[in-house]
């Protein structure tokens, strides 16, 4: 089947992908941490029934098993998927996971909470990514009573969600903005008004292939609406500074840019040995080449699969084997090589 992320929603030359996330705990339970392994499990069990339900209902087939069950690569390749978090990866107590088979929905029972529900959607739809997850949110809360306090809203194992419990991410391609000087300084404004800005690939101090993630870093005080209306207000202005600067570099640098796309291209289709940094990097740059109009693919090139695709876990599943760096690096450019034959036009 077909992955969430496999199509680019319409407008998606900067925002390439939206995302809720919800926690939530269920009323007169402790947290997942505080309670014994065999009632956890059971609990574990109970919302997973439920959740074939809510599934069934979106006509959507869905995956359900165990993270004890999965190797530790297998669950470092959900991680690399944003589909659960790095402390899981080696989590020891109970824990079960319903996943759409186009992963446009991700159900985790367990870990910090006793539920955390993810959706995510091609292109700038939050509003949409919001109404299939408040419309999942309701099912359980019908049959399960949250964790609920007049005063502080949903209670959760971490302070930091308190409130509505909710995340609103948008991602978003920003080869140019993101290279700026003034970005550093865009990014600590935003902060002022809730937002965070981090790093889609990379580690924290440094950013391979220029995608950013941008959230709303409070989670107690307004509704889920005015995080929503924020996040995407903050993501339509950096979206419009990308666009302009796309435009200005085009027009005074037009051929240093053609020739670097191409070259990036042509390295994406030959290459025997890429690390991860470069492949990002030629990656977003043949995408950025796309959206100037400086190559025309067959295909809309997307983004998030291909660097998905390049990640160490990601390659270790799908090759089916343990691989260190320099072999990593061969799988790397052959999964590349694999991806964009026949995708460009002279």
């Amino acid at each position: 089947m077909t992955k969430w992320y496999d199509e680019e929603g319409a407008g998606t030359s900067v925002v390439t992908a939206s995302r809720i996330r919800l926690h939530r705990n269920i009323a007169g339970f402790p947290f997942p941490e505080k309670m014994a392994d065999g009632d956890l499990k059971k609990l574990n069990a109970e919302l997973a029934d439920t959740a074939v339900g809510i599934t069934g209902r979106f006509d959507l087939p869905a995956d359900r098993f165990e993270l004890g069950d999965l190797s530790g690569r297998a669950r470092q390749a959900l991680q690399e998927r944003h589909l659960i978090s790095s402390s899981l990866i080696e989590y020891t107590k109970p824990a079960s996971m319903v996943l759409t088979k186009d992963e446009s929905i991700a159900l985790l029972f367990g870990g910090d909470d006793h539920l955390r529900l993810q959706v995510s959607v091609s292109g700038k739809n939050l509003e949409g990514a919001w109404a299939r997850a408040g419309r999942t949110d309701d099912w359980f809360n019908e049959r399960y009573p949250f964790a609920f306090d007049d005063k502080y809203g949903y209670l959760t194992a971490w302070p930091t969600h308190v409130g509505t419990g909710m995340r609103a991410y948008l991602i978003l391609h920003l080869p140019i903005l993101g290279r700026t000087r003034r970005f550093s300084s865009t990014v600590s404004e935003v902060g002022h008004f809730g937002i965070a800005v981090r790093n889609a690939f990379g580690p924290e101090e440094e950013n391979y292939g220029d995608v950013y993630v941008i959230y709303n870093q409070q989670t107690l005080g307004q509704s889920e609406e005015e995080y929503i209306a924020l996040v995407n207000k903050v993501g339509t202005e950096l979206a419009v500074q990308e666009e302009r600067l796309r435009e200005a570099e085009l027009g005074k640098r037009r051929s240093q840019w053609e020739d670097a796309v191409w070259r990036a291209y042509g390295t994406l289709r030959y290459a025997r040995s890429l690390p991860l940094k470069e492949s990002l990097e030629l990656i977003s740059r043949v995408r950025l080449g796309e959206c100037l109009g400086l190559l025309k693919p067959e295909k809309t090139i997307s983004l998030l699969p291909l660097m998905q695709g390049c990640l160490p876990a990601t390659l270790c599943t799908v090759n089916h084997r343990e691989a260190g760096e320099e072999e990593l690096a061969s799988l790397r450019a052959a999964y590349l090589r694999a991806s964009f034959p026949d995708m460009m036009g002279e």
